[in-house]
């Protein structure tokens, strides 16, 4: 599975839609291109409950997965509020989505090439709806996944990239999300 990435259609970010929004599957999303086993280990820390598991994280939406393949954790970072949002029940798309880091965080290398792992569905479970009328699009399996493909990402498929926000220390999400 870390093998070659496989050729997709020259618009690549609306063949990676198509396929989540027609296809049973979660994206990963990793610097790493090397691996042909996915674990739970979870070298970072959340705020949430659902978050800070011992876990393998996925998202049935390619875009939220794409932020953490080419996400540059270096000097002066320390954190990073993110989410991909739809309607609970719905169609997968159209979402809403937030990215912002700590402030302090600003390199200019923030983003940088990554993989997009492809995985089967049957180990995830998903989070509820937040506040019980948001579908997160966040997966997790405790067990050990096996990639059904892996694609090379770069910063140009990430939509975002280029309007991330900043958040101040101490500052309550509610309140960056007001900002936002």
């Amino acid at each position: 599975m870390a093998g070659r990435s496989p050729e997709l259609p020259e618009r690549r970010l609306e063949f990676l839609r198509w396929l989540a929004a027609g296809r049973d599957v979660a994206f990963h999303g990793s610097q790493r291109g090397d691996l042909e086993r996915l674990e739970p280990v979870r070298n970072s820390r959340d705020q949430t409950e659902w978050g800070d598991q011992q876990a393998l994280y996925a998202s049935n939406d390619p875009v939220w997965a794409i932020y953490f393949a080419c996400l540059r954790r270096d000097e002066g970072w320390s954190g990073t509020r993110n989410g991909s949002m739809g309607r609970p029940g719905g169609p997968l798309y159209p979402r809403s989505y937030f990215f912002v880091h700590n402030r302090g965080s600003a390199s200019p290398l923030r983003f940088g090439p990554g993989s997009l792992y492809v995985l089967p569905p049957e180990p995830f479970a998903a989070a509820p709806p937040l506040a019980g009328v948001v579908d997160t699009a966040h997966l997790v399996s405790k067990e050990a996944v096996t990639p059904l493909a892996r694609v090379d990402v770069t910063p140009a498929d990430f939509p975002f990239a280029g309007r991330i926000g900043y958040y101040r220390d101490r500052e309550p999400i509610f309140v960056t999300l007001l900002r936002g």
